[in-house]
């Protein structure tokens, strides 16, 4: 059951990083540890890193509900992460993560993923909100976008994808990333590569956490309290993403902000609303 799940859902390593999973009742369950780097973020994974995974558990939730037992593109277009209390330290071991799927229609699914420590302790909460395009319909919405993607065994998820930053300041960050290489698209898909929204969702908290360090007048760690997650529009291998970062507000240490990407012609492809707080004396 497990194998035709992962199957059906045509998310492959390396951005599949699941392991030992198992289906308990109505929920699933899988291991999962820390590959992409934390630079200036507290926690046991990144807010971003944390979102990959229980997305991706999410839509192997979604993928036993789903009466069709095929392939399914499980897209997630709306999502809200809340980082817990409890997960400020880097040196938390023994991730695991459970799944349920919360809602499922035809071309809509929901699922609620939470991330805990050996101890039980929740670190991390995703709710999601995905769009389910079945194969044949994915194929041919976006079946022009297909390229080559030769095997490699690279993995492009444990580093972070550099930001050419054009300019920071004023509590404003304009930044482009890309153009993106199709390698940076491993796992996710195989016949039509496109960049997992997680990677994208990586690249605009980093331009926050950039802006965070110019608003307080240093670089200072920082720890992403919540965060509410909008998914537009594929990139795809070729396509450079215009992103800018804008500060909010704040209240002590807490600060808000809201980080759009772009495409050349201003479409939008993502946004991330975030609150971080600043910890300027660790």
């Amino acid at each position: 059951m497990i194998n035709e799940i992962i199957e059906n859902i045509d998310v492959n390593a390396p951005y599949f990083a699941l392991s030992n999973m198992s289906l308990q009742a109505d929920e699933v369950r899988a291991e999962l540890c820390r590959e992409q780097p934390m630079y200036s973020e507290l926690g046991c994974m990144s807010a971003a890193e944390t979102g990959r995974h229980l997305a991706i558990l999410g839509s192997c939730a979604l993928a036993g509900t789903n009466p069709k037992k095929k392939t399914h593109y499980y897209l997630a277009h709306r999502a809200r992460l809340k980082m817990h209390p409890e997960n400020k330290s880097n040196d938390v071991q023994g991730l695991y993560a459970v799944a349920q799927s919360t809602g499922f229609t035809k071309r809509q699914g929901e699922a609620c993923s939470v991330l805990f420590d050996s101890d039980d302790r929740a670190m991390a909460t995703l709710e999601t909100s995905y769009h389910v395009i079945e194969a044949p319909s994915f194929a041919r919405i976006f079946g022009h976008k297909s390229v080559t993607n030769p095997k490699s065994e690279s993995n492009p998820y444990t580093q972070e994808f550099e930001l050419d930053v054009a300019s920071i300041g004023g509590g404003k960050l304009s930044a482009t990333l890309g153009p993106i290489d199709v390698q940076q698209c491993n796992g996710h898909f195989d016949s039509i590569p496109c960049l997992p929204v997680a990677i994208l969702m990586h690249a605009l908290s980093r331009a926050a956490a950039l802006v965070l360090s110019d608003v307080v007048g240093q670089d200072v760690k920082h720890f992403l309290e919540e965060a509410t997650i909008t998914a537009d529009n594929l990139a795809f291998p070729g396509d450079v993403i215009n992103i800018e970062a804008s500060h909010l507000g704040g209240e002590g240490n807490t600060h808000s902000f809201l980080c759009e990407a772009k495409d050349v012609e201003g479409n939008l492809y993502g946004s991330l609303n975030a609150t971080l707080r600043a910890e300027p004396d660790l």
